[in-house]
This record gives structure tokens, sequence and C-alpha cells, in this order.
């Protein structure tokens, strides 16, 4: 097989033997040379380069397929190698790459061969890549549709939860930090008594309660690298989404798998193999799972029950009274003068939201100051927001 034309070639191949034709073309041109073979996602060569750990040469004798991704603007556009043959310096050692893409049983997959001057020069590379690529530093990392991104945006926005201007009962508040803290402190004694260090928590109550803000600030203030799943969907099904979850969780442990509405997430095709995963005993050390609900009856009593999968839950009602006084202040303090609310408007105003969550509360401040600004006068919020707060007391009770 001619160099110019190898990577055409293998595609014209059918996915069941594209792996095994290259390798073995990749032999038969290099025969005293290893061939490491692999389709690791953690071998992310193009995120080694950008971090300068190693410098990536294309090779000009073929066409290089690179993908370009627009990632916003004011972000540098970013590339993949989608098929090519690479020339990498790595601690000056030279190594060749090849990436071929293709469709394997309904999915994207991106194998890679690496052509090293020696088997340990070559693992050892294969080993500095995977390791580097899998940390999770200033990012979090998402799992969604089979496969991880790491969001740094994400991560700015937790960086800006925390307990400070989370509005919740204090010994709920107090509680939740007090266990997770606990729990971090702990670790030696776990491992003296041979007891596996992993946790499962669980978030219930309707919406717009403060799940979601105490999600952020819990995992701004542990520190530990975060695993966000937004859907087990994926070609190739949700248990090996599943498998592939909990398989990073266990390579870069300590770290908090972070599961919004599980409910949604896990139904009764997929709890066993869920369970299963979660109820790993000694692989799951350092594993922690943190999950929220609006609709716990939707949960199979074996996933909340069982000690030591969610044995800890925790349940986030409507917002009371002195609650409400608070976060309507604190929106209040926020606002221009002329289109703050008096003292005893927030007293008034606390009264008329009884049944209000915190995301009802969100958009009568919202609406109010929209309505507002068709006549801002000062002084005149008082009267806006109480009209509009029973305006949505009527809306709340036609949904009863």
């Amino acid at each position: 097989m001619n160099k110019e034309n190898f990577i055409s070639e293998a595609l014209y191949q059918c996915a069941d033997v594209l792996p095994y034709y290259v390798g073995q073309k990749l032999n038969e041109r290099y025969p005293e040379t290893p061939i490491i073979t692999g389709e690791e996602i953690d071998f992310d060569l193009e995120a080694f380069e950008r971090a300068k750990q190693c410098e990536i040469v294309s090779v000009t004798e073929l066409h290089n397929q690179v993908k370009t991704e627009w990632r916003g603007t004011e972000k540098p556009l970013r590339t993949r190698y989608e098929n090519a043959w690479l020339s990498v310096l790595w601690q000056d050692h030279f190594i060749d790459v090849v990436f071929v893409t293709f469709i394997e049983e309904g999915y994207r997959t991106r194998y890679h061969w690496i052509i090293p001057e020696s088997q340990t020069v070559g693992e050892k590379f294969l080993h500095a890549v995977c390791e580097w690529s899998s940390e999770v530093r200033s990012e979090i990392l998402v799992f969604e549709d089979g496969w991880w991104e790491k969001d740094e945006d994400l991560f700015a926005a937790i960086k800006s939860a925390s307990f400070d201007n989370l509005i919740l009962p204090d010994e709920l508040k107090q509680g939740i930090i007090a266990d997770f803290d606990r729990f971090i402190a702990a670790r030696t004694a776990y491992q003296e008594y041979g007891i596996p260090w992993k946790r499962g928590v669980l978030f219930v109550g309707p919406p717009g309660n403060g799940k979601t803000q105490m999600v952020k600030a819990i995992v701004n203030h542990l520190k530990l690298p975060c695993l966000y799943i937004k859907t087990f969907y994926s070609r190739c099904g949700a248990e090996a989404s599943m498998k592939r979850v909990f398989a990073r969780a266990r390579r870069i442990k300590p770290c908090l798998i972070v599961m919004e509405d599980i409910d949604t997430l896990i139904n009764e095709h997929t709890r066993s193999f869920f369970l299963n995963e979660l109820d790993g005993f000694a692989e799951n050390d350092g594993v922690m799972v943190l999950a929220t609900t609006n609709y716990p009856k939707k949960l199979d009593p074996a996933m909340v029950n069982r000690p030591s999968r969610f044995d800890r839950k925790y349940h986030f009602g409507l917002p009371q009274k002195n609650e409400r006084e608070k976060y309507l202040r604190v929106w209040s303090d926020k606002l221009h003068a002329d289109a703050r609310l008096t003292d005893e408007g927030i007293t008034q105003i606390a009264k008329l939201t009884k049944k209000f969550s915190f995301a009802y509360l969100k958009e009568l401040v919202l609406s109010s100051l929209m309505q507002w600004m068709e006549n801002p006068m000062a002084g005149r919020m008082n009267q806006v927001m109480t009209k509009r707060a029973m305006t949505l007391q009527e809306q709340m009770k036609l949904k009863e």
C-alpha cells in the first residue's frame, strides 16, 4: 500500500475488517516496529499538543482530513484529526500516529495506530497522552450522546456559586455542607476499616426550590473533578454509556458524578445495569454520585431505599416566609434605587407568595421589573409587584 493512498484505501474496507486491515498493512510496511492500536477516547493528541506536551507535524505525502470546530465568539477554533498520518515529537522521540475514523455499529469511532521506535517508547507515549487527557482541570466533564466534552464555560459558571448567596433553611444547608465535609475528611478512616469510600446523595423536591443551585455550590466547594451527565442516550445504547461513565469516574477518582433529574436518565430497561455499576464495591472507592429528582415516586424503591446506593436524601421544599423575604431583599438590593421595594413591600409580598417556589419568585421579580420599566417611577415597585403576585397566585389556582 502506498503511503499516499493509505487512508483512502483503508476507508474502502468495511467496518468489521478495517482495524485489522490497517494494522496488517502497517506491519507489512514496518515489520521491525511494534504497532500499538487503540480507540481510547482519552487519547486526545490534539489537546496534548495544545498544552505544549508534544509537537505535531502533518505528513505531507497524503491528504489529512482535519475537522475544524467553531466554539463561539472570542474562542479559538479547535481542530481534530479525523483521518490523518502525523509525525509527533515527544520527549526527543519521533513517533508516527495514524488516525482513521469510521462508523462502527452505527457509532462514529476513531482508531489510532502508534508507530514508535520501540515498544517501551510507544507504551510510555500512550500512557502520557491518556493520563494527561483524562485529568479534569479548569473544566467540567459533560457526558452527552455517548461522548465526553470538557466544558470550560460551565466550570466558570459554577465557580461563581457559593453557599453565601444560597437561600435555603439553615438546617438543610448546613446539614448538607457538614455531611460532605465529614465524608471527605473520613477517607483515611474508611480505608483503615476496609469500608468503600463512596457516597450516594439524592436531592428531592418540587422544581425551582434550589436543588440545582445547591449542586453547583457543592461542586465548587469540593474542588473535585466533576462528571456531569446530560443523557445516557447514545447510538451504542444507554448501558454502554453507563459503563463508559463509571469507567471514566474510576480512572480519575476521587470525583463527583452529577445526575440532575435522574428519573429522566434511567428507565425500567436500564435500571438494573445502572444499579450494577453503582453497586461496584471496592472499584467505586472514591466515586460520589449526586443526583436530583423532582418526582421521587418515579424512581424504583430499589434505587433510593437500599443502603449504599443513595444513602443520603435531602428534601427541598417550598421556601418559608422568612426565606421568601430574604430572596426578595437580595433581588431588590440589586436593582436601581428607584426600582427597589420598601421593607413594608417585601413583607407584604412575602405574605402573598405562600406557595411560590424560588423559580416562581424569580418570575415574579423579572416580570414586575419589566412592567415597572413601562413607567419607571420611584416607589412604584411595591404596587406593581403586589398586583403581579396576586395575578400569579390566581394562575396557580387555575393550574391546581
